[in-house]
């Protein structure tokens, strides 16, 4: 979309040692019914204390956008992604839950 009229902002911060099981479910009352989603940047931070022994990729599925699947990284790194990146969503979402599950 290239004429955003309306945005909002979500930060979300989660330890993936705590989420059992790995996803998350977070209420959401907009202002307006949006029609995408917008990936802004995203950090990970792996846990020296427990590494991980499989040096595979994590994925993030989000439940209201046409694919599912947000982005990847591997779970084993540090680091800190800039990113700009759209996502339409299935329906025109306003209220309801947005699911993150981790894979």
């Amino acid at each position: 979309m290239t004429n955003i009229i309306e945005r909002q902002t979500f930060v979300f911060s989660l330890s993936l040692n705590a989420l059992d099981p790995s996803q998350t479910i977070t209420p959401v009352n907009l202002r307006f019914a949006a029609d995408e989603l917008i990936l802004k940047s995203l950090t990970y931070n792996s846990d020296a204390a427990h590494p991980d022994a499989n040096d595979d990729l994590v994925q993030i599925w989000c439940n209201i956008t046409n694919d599912g699947l947000i982005t990847a990284f591997p779970n084993n790194s540090t680091f800190n992604q800039q990113c700009n990146t759209h996502f339409r969503i299935s329906n025109t979402f306003q209220t309801g839950n947005i699911v993150f599950q981790f894979q």
